[in-house]
């Protein structure tokens, strides 16, 4: 079966990346407007990834990341504040648009937050 009925055929490193490429997204909804990006648009940004991807998710494993982004988003809402909120949005968008291996502390940014990911997916139960 192919699309949102198909079996999730993501790794658990591919799926830390579309948790932080997710909440990425709310950060700059948060930072852009000061409020939470809707699931609609979510969804479509997990759908847009997992195409460009070419991998597979289920429906259930959709929802499942869209509330874990929105719930890490939410969390990094309330400790950081807009200055906060907006500097970690500048710096992720550099991490991920970054080729890795050319600027180190860029690449240690982006694990930092990979790893923080892959924490999220493994409690959530989210993994393959």
């Amino acid at each position: 079966m192919f699309g949102i009925f198909a079996h999730t055929n993501l790794s658990t490193s591919e799926r830390a990346a579309l948790l932080l490429y997710t909440v990425h997204l709310c950060l700059k909804k948060f930072s852009c407007s000061g409020a939470p990006m809707s699931e609609r648009k979510i969804a479509a940004c997990i759908d847009l990834w997992i195409k460009r991807n070419d991998r597979k998710a289920s429906l259930r494993f959709r929802i499942r990341i869209l509330i874990a982004a929105n719930e890490l988003a939410d969390v990094i809402a309330a400790s950081e504040g807009w200055t906060g909120i907006d500097q970690l949005y500048q710096l992720l968008t550099e991490a991920l648009s970054a080729k890795p291996g050319v600027i180190p502390e860029v690449d240690q940014f982006r694990a930092v937050w990979l790893s923080e990911c892959e924490r999220v997916i493994l409690r959530e139960g989210l993994v393959p």
